[in-house]
């Protein structure tokens, strides 16, 4: 590897945005005791599934409400949302975002990090959905194409929670233009809600299994944005003036 690719791959490369997020160990313990509390949090919504019990109680009335509510338009606008929301087109869509940035930053180290959580939230749902079986509901309750890997957690919820989350993480730490951060920011916020009502109003998920994706996919993007912040933390600061001709530092 040369030293101008290995410059383009370090955590600190590039132009982040000016006002930048600083790298402080404390900020990095909270972020590891939140993901701590939420994979807790997971295990106890599987266990309360295990037992039937408490916010499982409500799984079947819900997707039986959903199944006796549905409106056409709504349906095939929550199907397309869903296609979207597969792992396989919304990381390539993330990735060619990430890639503009990184190209006006000067920096493929936000591209690296994307792709590190794509793989790790992708490699969990597979484990997760193998190790626990949950059966899918009812496909009388179900809207096609139906789905056949196990139920619990939701893979569109966890992915797009912990892609999302890392994504706000990204925006927030290297794109300097005003509007670029609030719109990012806030369809990143929206858009994993979505995705779990999307998953519950089709028939494809319980109520629980996009709850535990919600509670991993957090876990997951804290554990990325630790690992971010702590071989920042092993090199030195560097004070770094943003190129003001780039269109991502446009107000």
């Amino acid at each position: 590897m040369t030293s101008a690719t290995a410059s383009l791959l370090a955590p600190d490369s590039g132009h982040p945005a000016p006002l930048r997020l600083r790298a402080h160990l404390p900020g990095v313990v909270v972020l590891l005791v939140l993901a701590l509390i939420t994979v807790v949090g997971a295990a106890v919504v599987y266990d309360w599934v295990a037992d039937g019990q408490r916010l499982a109680a409500v799984d079947v009335p819900v997707l039986e409400w959903f199944s006796q509510h549905r409106a056409p338009g709504v349906t095939e606008a929550l199907v397309v949302l869903s296609i979207i929301g597969s792992t396989t087109v919304l990381t390539p869509l993330l990735a060619l975002f990430i890639g503009m940035l990184c190209w006006h930053r000067k920096t493929l180290w936000p591209l690296v990090v994307l792709l590190a959580t794509a793989a790790c939230s992708v490699l969990t749902t597979v484990l997760l959905k193998n190790a626990l079986e949950r059966p899918r509901p009812p496909y009388e309750h179900a809207i096609p194409p139906y789905e056949t890997s196990g139920s619990f957690p939701s893979g569109h919820t966890l992915n797009s929670t912990t892609l999302c989350l890392v994504l706000i993480y990204l925006v927030l730490r290297w794109a300097t233009a005003t509007w670029v951060r609030r719109v990012l920011v806030i369809v990143a916020i929206l858009y994993p809600l979505l995705m779990a009502f999307s998953r519950v109003y089709m028939g494809a998920h319980w109520v629980t299994d996009v709850v535990a994706g919600w509670l991993i996919g957090a876990a997951w993007a804290a554990v990325i944005i630790s690992v971010d912040r702590l071989l920042l933390l092993r090199r030195p600061e560097r004070v770094t003036q943003a190129p003001r001709t780039s269109p991502m530092n446009a107000e």
